[in-house]
């Protein structure tokens, strides 16, 4: 007989929504920059933002810049660097196409053309970078500033002494400089008496002369196997490391009277293409790779760093042969700036926090070309001019070197003018700097169901009064429909803030925001939202 009961249909259990639940969000906003999508970026992340560091555990606004020369180039700035005189006195170098000078006090001197054995005054265009380096003449007891823009023979100069520059003998028209091994070292090297270029030789002068590079000691090498063109020199204690567009050599002494050196391949994975995006520092050499990251030398090892914004700088970055970097020894912080438009010169920046390993954006209202380390002079302790006891003394070794009340890094706008990061500032030379963080969602636990974020709390602080917008989406930043703001007291110890919101989504994000200038610090959030139950 048939069977007539009909077979039943395969059915999933009933399953019940989940009832409220309260949920919690604690996070210090620290990690930086991420490249990860938004949706899926840890709530201390940044995904979007401008202007803010990560620094001692906390976030907070960079620093405004403040003007420091008080006359500035009438041509466009291509390099800086530091001229290190025999006293340990240090006078910044500012170049043009045809500008080279030296920034006494807070005033700049024209170093003027003077012919000698030869008269080859400077004649490079504005894309013709100047790099520099400081070395000792034996024949005058005096430090030299030597000077290349890869056109001309090198430039000498003596700018504690004077304001003449002139050409150095029997130099080499190199494109980079560097001192290794107790000589002067030329890098990508041209032929006064042809238009012949050997574009990756390194050719050095003898042992303990600077003027000698034809004599015993003196010589050259062409790495011929090396892919590429050479960009940069950067000599190490161990090592001179040799830059080409493709690769990265390195150059070990030898000690023999014929083989000086000896060259190798360090890497041949990323190169720099780009000459302004290579610096020494001493936490190491960076520079930007040809695959659009960050790479770095220290230890005798060579490591990627940028990978946080490798995609973005790979998606934005643009015009990237005016890209530079600069290094913030007081903070420890590397910075590295770009432009987003062809053509155009820098006006974003990308800091790395070296302490942290947490990079943060930046953005300026004006173009800017060049960074360089600053140290204004004053006077220096001289012998028999401290009173009283050593012990009583306060000052440090800077100050003894009469290097008093210095900024650390300065920046070159593209008209010419100086300025340098300080934390008493409120403006960037006049312009307001809007300060904005998006961090990524939180209470990302429970992504499938409606949230309602009804309270954040947040410990901050500030040397003086200040207040924090704080505002809420539920789009993943498109909109902030909440926005709300706090009264920061001038208290060292700080306070706690909470704000109560009725803001309802999967994904809710927060942004600080703020542009008065007055340096508000954020060291931990708090958040609280009840689940919805709807998925």
């Amino acid at each position: 007989m048939a069977n007539n009961l009909a077979r039943p249909r395969s059915q999933r259990p009933a399953r019940d929504a989940p009832q409220s639940q309260r949920l919690e969000e604690f996070f210090a906003p620290t990690s930086g920059f991420t490249n990860v999508p938004a949706i899926v970026a840890p709530p201390s992340s940044i995904v979007s933002g401008e202007n803010v560091w990560v620094f001692a555990g906390r976030i907070e606004p960079r620093w405004r810049l403040e003007e420091t020369a008080s006359n500035v180039f009438s041509d466009r700035p291509n390099g800086a660097f530091d001229y290190d005189a025999i006293d340990g006195t240090i006078f910044p170098i500012v170049t043009s196409a045809g500008t080279v000078a030296v920034l006494v006090g807070d005033a700049y001197s024209t170093l003027g053309y003077v012919s000698g054995v030869s008269n080859l005054p400077p004649s490079g265009g504005q894309n013709d970078d100047f790099f520099g380096t400081s070395v000792y003449l034996t024949r005058s007891d005096i430090n030299i500033a030597a000077i290349t823009n890869g056109v001309d023979p090198v430039f000498v100069a003596t700018p504690a002494d004077n304001t003449r520059l002139s050409t150095l003998t029997q130099g080499p028209i190199a494109k980079d400089l560097a001192l290794f091994d107790n000589r002067l070292v030329g890098w990508n090297i041209q032929e006064l008496s042809s238009s012949s270029r050997f574009v990756n030789r390194a050719q050095w002068a003898a042992a303990g002369d600077p003027e000698d590079w034809t004599g015993i000691g003196s010589g050259f090498e062409d790495l011929i196997d090396m892919r590429g063109e050479g960009t940069r020199v950067i000599a190490t204690e161990q090592d001179i490391l040799c830059f080409s567009t493709e690769e990265v050599w390195r150059g070990r002494r030898l000690g023999d009277a014929t083989f000086v050196f000896r060259f190798t391949p360090l890497t041949k994975e990323a190169g720099a293409p780009f000459g302004r995006a290579v610096i020494q520092t001493t936490e190491g050499i960076f520079w930007l790779g040809n695959d659009f990251n960050i790479w770095r030398f220290l230890g005798g090892q060579v490591s990627r760093i940028g990978t946080a914004i490798q995609r973005t700088l790979r998606d934005t970055a643009k015009s990237l042969r005016t890209s530079f970097f600069s290094y913030n020894a007081e903070l420890n912080q590397l910075s590295f700036y770009y432009s987003v438009t062809v053509g155009s010169l820098p006006t974003r920046s990308f800091t790395l926090h070296l302490d942290s390993g947490a990079w943060t954006p930046h953005t300026f209202g004006f173009d800017v070309v060049r960074a360089f380390p600053l140290a204004i002079s004053t006077s220096a302790t001289t012998w028999d001019g401290l009173v009283g006891a050593l012990s009583a003394q306060l000052q440090t070794y800077d100050e003894f070197l009469g290097l008093t009340g210095v900024p650390s890094v300065a920046l070159l706008t593209s008209d010419g003018t100086t300025a340098f990061f300080n934390d008493s500032a409120t403006t960037d030379l006049g312009a307001t700097v809007v300060e904005s963080v998006a961090f990524g969602p939180m209470f990302n636990t429970e992504s499938r169901f409606s949230k309602l974020c009804n309270e954040v709390r947040l410990d901050v602080s500030a040397p003086s009064t200040s207040s924090l917008s704080i505002a809420l989406s539920d789009d993943l930043g498109a909109t902030y429909n909440e926005e709300k703001k706090i009264a920061i007291s001038a208290t060292s110890g700080g306070q706690h803030s909470a704000l109560t919101f009725d803001t309802e989504g999967r994904t809710i994000t927060m942004r600080l925001r703020e542009d008065h200038g007055v340096r508000w610090q954020v060291s931990r959030i708090y958040a609280n939202a009840d689940t919805e139950g709807r998925p």
